[in-house]
């Protein structure tokens, strides 16, 4: 048993290798739609997403960013690039707030690690 996202695990479901049996995440995946949530497959607390940011450092200049951020906006309306993703298992988020995005993931783990009592070796 193991977890990978769904780009990573979809060619080995497709091809009989693995056994998917929930994904991540509040729906169904496109690419595998025939797999549950694992809230539907009865595990109602399970949260745990797989994603993929472009991120650049903390000192790009401004004009770098906002090229980037035309660039990829324009690559992910290209029919070809949404369906080679699709094809992958990669679904774009609803909300382009990597920001918040980032927050969010940050208090989801810090939250966890304190509750576990994780500590990092020094």
């Amino acid at each position: 048993m193991f977890y990978a996202g769904v780009s990573v695990a979809k060619s080995a479901v497709d091809a009989g290798f693995i056994k998917a049996l929930a994904v991540t995440g509040d729906v169904r995946s496109s690419a595998l739609p025939h797999v549950p949530t694992f809230k539907e497959a009865g595990v109602a607390d399970f949260e745990l997403d797989s994603w993929t940011v472009l991120l650049a450092p903390k000192d790009t200049p401004a004009h770098v960013v906002t090229l980037l951020k035309q660039e990829v906006a324009q690559a992910l309306i290209d029919p070809q690039v949404r369906a080679s993703l699709a094809a992958q298992g990669v679904e774009q988020s609803p909300t382009q707030d990597v920001r918040a995005f980032l927050q969010r993931e940050h208090e989801k783990y810090r939250k966890v690690v304190r509750e576990l009592g994780i500590k990092l070796d020094q």
